[in-house]
């Protein structure tokens, strides 16, 4: 009987401690784990972010070149390519417009074909671009 209630005791111990490590690591949904719904706030706040920039640039006429990791917005809209990017910065560059450069988690080699691309407007169009360098 004595071996039993030690054998039982120790089982519960046991039971006890994993029950602890997956409340506190997430396992069950809490704590500071990957519980449900992981992965979509971040998204939501990137796009606030972009719609938010978009809504609050246009009205002082400044428009925004931002890159997210693979992505080029220009003024919130998302840009196909460094050519579709290229047109609508001369386009927008003989009204006046002046531009601003952001970059949030961007992907080296988009950042380096779109900082190329800019430069070189910069260069042959004459147009400022704030936060490039």
């Amino acid at each position: 009987m004595k071996k039993f209630l030690g054998f039982l005791a120790t089982i519960i111990i046991l039971a006890i401690i994993i029950l602890a490590i997956l409340f506190f690591k997430g396992g069950l949904g809490f704590g500071n784990g990957l519980g449900f719904g992981s992965g979509t706030g971040e998204s939501e706040s990137v796009v606030s972010q972009i719609v938010d920039s978009k809504t609050t640039e246009t009205d002082s006429n400044v428009i925004v070149i931002k890159v997210y990791e693979d992505k080029i917005y220009y003024n919130g809209e998302l840009v196909s390519d460094t050519e579709e990017l290229k047109k609508l910065i001369s386009d927008d560059a003989a009204k006046g417009a002046s531009f601003t450069f952001e970059q949030e988690y961007g992907i080296k080699a988009t950042l380096d074909e779109v900082k190329a691309l800019l430069t070189e407007l910069e260069k042959s169009i004459d147009v400022q671009i704030k936060g490039l360098n």
